[in-house]
């Protein structure tokens, strides 16, 4: 059981740090366009990665109860 809590938390840190560096490098893409950019990134991969999350941490939370 420990096991999988572990490689859950590993999936949300791996899936998280992903989001981050994708977020810095789109920021610096950003700046060298003269239009508005529209951030679809922030509209439909954080929600889903927010759901990803509570859905993630509700599974932790039933494996430690099971114990």
């Amino acid at each position: 059981m420990k096991r999988v809590v572990i490689i859950l938390l590993v999936f949300l840190v791996v899936i998280w740090s992903s989001f981050i560096v994708w977020e810095l490098q789109i920021t610096k893409w950003e700046k060298t366009i003269t239009g508005p950019a529209i951030r679809v990134d922030l509209v439909l991969i954080l929600p889903i990665l927010i759901g990803i999350t509570i859905y993630v941490i509700d599974q932790i939370i039933t494996i430690s109860k099971r114990k």
